[in-house]
């Protein structure tokens, strides 16, 4: 009986953001997929954390009014694929922010080209909004 109870306020105690995978589907068009892969340059996925400040947040706050609370970044090949994020939403400090927000961007990974060749556009919500969900960003070379 005690180990079910602790179970139950165990479960009970997860953060907020322990909901089902957010997933990224990105793709490429054919003339930059082919144009970074040819190069041997990789992509680079960058995801960040952040909200608007509780009042333990205050401490935190960005000169844009926000607590930026952490980041994940992906490097991959220019290839359509689907990459689970969240990894590091476990030990993201929730009490700092009234609602998580996350941001996705990709670019490329200027290892081989100095600036940036690809536009592949945003994904932007709340956490509750994007998870359990598969969000797209599509790839192509800026200016195409």
């Amino acid at each position: 009986m005690l180990l079910r109870l602790s179970l139950i306020l165990c479960c009970l105690a997860l953060p907020a953001m322990a909901q089902e995978p957010i997933r990224l589907q990105i793709t490429f068009d054919a003339k930059a997929a082919a144009k970074i892969a040819d190069a041997k340059e990789m992509v680079e996925v960058s995801t960040w954390y952040e909200g608007e400040p509780t009042p333990a947040g205050a401490p935190y706050i960005s000169e844009i009014g926000l607590v930026y609370l952490g980041a994940e970044t992906y490097q991959i090949f220019p290839r359509d694929q689907v990459i689970t994020l969240g990894g590091v939403q476990a030990g993201l400090p929730l009490d700092l922010v009234k609602e998580t927000m996350l941001t996705v961007n990709a670019y490329t990974a200027r290892q081989v080209f100095e600036d940036n060749l690809l536009d592949c556009g945003l994904v932007s919500g709340t956490v509750a909004e994007l998870a359990g969900k598969t969000h797209t960003l599509h790839c192509k070379l800026i200016g195409d």
